[in-house]
């Protein structure tokens, strides 16, 4: 046997296939799926917030053209539109007592009062009952700019 013969029957050295990506290890399956479900709750629940509070965004938006038109010609017709905006928004946030407020009004009062200090005593017996009265209290810009906050921090 001639150790040629041997050497040249042997076959050159082969490296091994580079690993690739596929199929993946069970690792990268359960971060996939981990990712997957935290995207689909992060949807919801930025949908379900964005539709609880439509309502705030809908009065913010309609709070100005009452103050407009309420500036240029303040009287009862549009003090009670002010007074409707501001009960709609009590009623589709969360610190409402259902439909209570239509029966007592005490609990429209008690609303205005909250937070104590952010309506002054003549705004809220104007909003109270100044749409009742022949020649209501006239609010200025700085009362809608509080009623604008009052409606900003009333509970989603």
């Amino acid at each position: 046997m001639d150790p040629n013969s041997v050497l040249s029957q042997l076959r050159d050295i082969h490296t091994p296939e580079a690993i690739g990506w596929w199929p993946l290890a069970w690792g990268w399956w359960v971060l996939g799926a981990l990712i997957l479900v935290i995207a689909v709750s992060a949807t919801v629940l930025i949908v379900r917030q964005i539709r609880k509070t439509a309502w705030k965004r809908q009065a913010l938006k309609a709070l100005p053209v009452l103050q407009r038109e309420y500036l240029e010609q303040p009287d009862a017709h549009r003090l009670t539109q002010l007074v409707t905006l501001m009960k709609r928004c009590l009623l589709s946030s969360k610190s409402s007592s259902g439909g209570k407020m239509n029966l007592d009004s005490r609990i429209w009062l008690k609303a205005l009062q909250q937070p104590q200090g952010l309506l002054s005593q003549t705004e809220i017996e104007a909003l109270y009952q100044g749409h009742y009265t022949p020649e209501p209290t006239k609010l200025d810009r700085q009362s809608f700019k509080r009623i604008q906050k009052w409606i900003r921090i009333l509970p989603a």
